[in-house]
C-alpha cells in the first residue's frame, strides 16, 4: 500500500502504480506498456477507472502517512475500507486476509478481532493487545470507532 498525491492545479489526475517481482517480466511487458502511455489510451484508462469508482465507491482506509498508532484506550473497530476477512486455522488460529497481505493470528488474536468486529479499546482486550491493536492500525485495518 501506498498514498499518492496529485500535483496542484485544476487539471485531472490519474495515478497507476505497477509492480513487478522480476525484471524480465518489465523488459518482456514494456512494449505493452508503451502502447497504453498513449493519450487515446490515457484517456479510455481514466474512463474506466472513474466508472469503476462510481461503482464500486469504496470507502478510503483511514491511516495516512501521519499515523498516530492508538493508545490504550483509544475505541477501536476493524476498518470496512480493506476488504478484509477472517480464515479459520487449526488449534482456534487464524489468517486474516486482506487486499495489503496476510496477518497470522493466534487464537487470542482472534478472539481479540472479534471483539474489534463491534468496536473495543485495548484495554478491554487485555494484556497484549496494545500492540495488537497498532500493528493492524498501521496497516489501515483498524479506524477509531
Amino acid at each position: 500500500m501506498h498514498e499518492a498525491a496529485a500535483q496542484s492545479g485544476d487539471a485531472p489526475s490519474l495515478h497507476i502504480t505497477l509492480g513487478f517481482l522480476e525484471a524480465s517480466i518489465a523488459a518482456r511487458l514494456a512494449p505493452a506498456l508503451a502502447a497504453l502511455s498513449t493519450e487515446a489510451a490515457l484517456e479510455r484508462l481514466a474512463l474506466a477507472a472513474m466508472d469503476r469508482i462510481t461503482r464500486d465507491r469504496l470507502p478510503l482506509s483511514q491511516r495516512s502517512l501521519a499515523h498516530r498508532p492508538p493508545g490504550v484506550d483509544a475505541k477501536l473497530r476493524l476498518s470496512d475500507a480493506m476488504h478484509h476477512h477472517l480464515v479459520p486455522l487449526p488449534e482456534g488460529r487464524g489468517a486474516l486476509r486482506w487486499y495489503g497481505g496476510v496477518e497470522n493470528l493466534s487464537a487470542t488474536e482472534c478472539a481479540w478481532l472479534a471483539q474489534l468486529a463491534e468496536g473495543a479499546t485495548p484495554a478491554s482486550l487485555g494484556e497484549g493487545a496494545l500492540a495488537f491493536c497498532q500493528r493492524l492500525a498501521a496497516l489501515g485495518l483498524l479506524e477509531p470507532y
